[in-house]
């Protein structure tokens, strides 16, 4: 009889210890392939959700570096990025299309606010109204909210090339037809704004009011309206949900309170604003002309990518041109909360299959181990007719693997179910603790996440059931193959020892 029958004929002889070695493979490989199972379900979401991830960017300050240069030095005192960076970026070979927007807000009582808001000043006895005005540069003829869909043309044009270009004493301008009807302007109409920055109040009496001698500086603008813009709701927005009917009018009044204009007569109004700030730090603090650098120029840059699996490359080309401090900054932040909760569960996960590997290698060797030890006499009449130990071990190493490549193929099943189950319910309530939370931002020059998050490039914020969703904690191939070859290897392993004990066998002593 060859040492393959003598092994299939001494599982049937023994049913009772190949019960037991099945169940327990069965119960240790239960653990192994739910614990496998969370690790490549962890990693197919990560790439479902990267997947799904616009591969859009922008550049943020890292504020942490920030703060231990500032405990370093004593100073907050940091490079900014600048236009010439951001050309340079946008000629990498990863980048389809790349904007910046030069960016100002003032107060004027020359145009009536679109939505409640705005501020009162008294200036000759009256509480006059002003309204707080977003300008928003472009260097396309379509602004970059255009572009990415959160407003839409209604009526007119959209800039020319020459626009773009060439500096003009009237600005062309686009603006929403909730603020044109507010301020009776059309296509074609003409409007000034005159920009009145006065000296800062050091008495501290905040509602007095302000006389022509305590204007600091004074410009006025013209501009012409060349379109009509509409704010565009996203889908997944519902009003009746109050936080969501509050986002829409807080977007509403963001988008109909926004001067669209080329980058070159957002730049003017910039350096007015910036100059002007500056001096009166100067002037009344003793504060630098300008902390920043001698051109500081405030401004959000977004660049869309080819493809999602360019982030890490463009990362590293961008980091040679960026200043020191900065970082690309992505949509990962819109996913934030799963990715922390998955990576809690990786953690818990690892540890389970660590665990889970080591009991099965230390507990079938201390069980293969006694159940040879019953065996000595038929291991010692083997060997007394020169049987060869090889055969011998590859006979008990034949027994074990295929009483457990029954019980892996059942545990790949119930390990799986299990975990699905309670994977699925830990990540959903880690979830749910954590909805509540939401990140603001902002910041000098790129604000990164918080900018895209802001501007409304994020795809909105994911939900609880959209990130459930992405969890994929199916079967794959891999996962099969992954499990297989863990489990049939620690079994394999777990009859290293046993293997010594027939190895030292002696056939003689064994028989007398």
């Amino acid at each position: 009889m060859n040492f393959l029958k003598r092994a299939t004929t001494s599982i049937k002889r023994r049913p009772g210890k190949s019960l037991i070695l099945l169940l327990l493979v069965l119960i240790l490989g239960t653990v192994i392939s739910g614990a496998i199972a969370v690790e490549g379900a962890i990693g197919r979401t990560d790439e479902n959700l990267r997947r799904g991830m616009r591969p859009i960017v922008s550049f943020d300050l890292d504020e942490a570096a920030l703060m231990r240069e500032m405990e370093a030095s004593g100073e907050e005192r940091f490079d900014l990025m600048t236009i010439e960076m951001v050309r340079a970026l946008g000629t990498l070979p990863y980048v389809e299309y790349y904007d910046y927007s030069l960016f100002s807000e003032f107060s004027t009582s020359e145009l009536e606010e679109y939505g409640e808001g705005g501020s009162y000043m008294v200036i000759n006895g009256e509480h006059i109204r002003h309204a707080w005005i977003e300008v928003r540069g472009t260097s396309h003829p379509e602004p970059l909210d255009m572009r990415e869909g959160l407003i839409q043309l209604a009526e007119g044009t959209t800039f020319t090339d020459a626009n773009l270009t060439q500096e003009n004493d009237v600005f062309p301008v686009m603006i929403s037809t909730a603020l044109a009807e507010a301020n009776n302007l059309n296509i074609g109409s003409t409007f000034s704004i005159d920009r009145i920055i006065y000296s800062p109040i050091m008495d501290g009496d905040w509602d007095r009011e302000r006389t022509e001698d305590e204007i600091f500086a004074q410009m006025t603008y013209e501009f012409e309206v060349v379109g009509l813009i509409e704010p565009v709701i996203p889908e997944n927005l519902d009003a009746s949900d109050p936080d969501e009917e509050w986002e829409i009018r807080h977007r509403m009044r963001e988008f109909n309170n926004r001067l669209y204009l080329p980058n070159i007569a957002a730049e003017v109004i910039q350096r007015f604003e910036i100059d002007t700030n500056m001096a009166i730090e100067t002037i009344y603090w003793d504060a630098p002309k300008h902390p920043f650098g001698e051109e500081p120029q405030l401004f959000q840059a977004v660049m869309m990518l080819y493809d999602v699996d360019d982030l890490e490359t463009f990362r590293q080309a961008a980091d040679a041109i960026i200043p020191d401090m900065w970082y690309v900054a992505d949509l990962t932040g819109t996913f934030s909360e799963i990715t922390t909760s998955m990576r809690s569960l990786q953690d818990i996960a690892d540890w389970i299959l660590i665990v889970s590997i080591g009991a099965t290698l230390l507990i079938l060797s201390l069980l293969i181990t006694l159940f040879l030890k019953d065996r000595r006499h038929e291991m010692g009449v083997y060997l007394a007719l020169g049987e060869k130990k090889i055969k011998i071990v590859i006979q008990l190493v034949t027994e074990v693997v295929l009483t457990a490549v029954i019980a892996i193929a059942l545990a790949l099943f119930t390990g799986h179910f299990i975990s699905t189950n309670i994977s699925r319910t830990m990540l959903r309530n880690e979830l749910l603790a954590s909805a509540d939370h939401y990140d603001w931002g902002g910041g000098w020059g790129g604000t990164g996440i918080n900018a895209l998050t802001a501007m409304g490039l994020d795809n909105a914020t994911l939900t609880v059931d959209e990130m459930m969703t992405a969890f994929d904690v199916s079967l794959e191939p891999t996962t099969i193959g992954l499990f297989f070859a863990i489990g049939l290897g620690a079994v394999i392993l777990s009859t290293v020892v046993p293997v010594l004990y027939i190895v030292t066998l002696k056939p003689k002593k064994v028989l007398l």
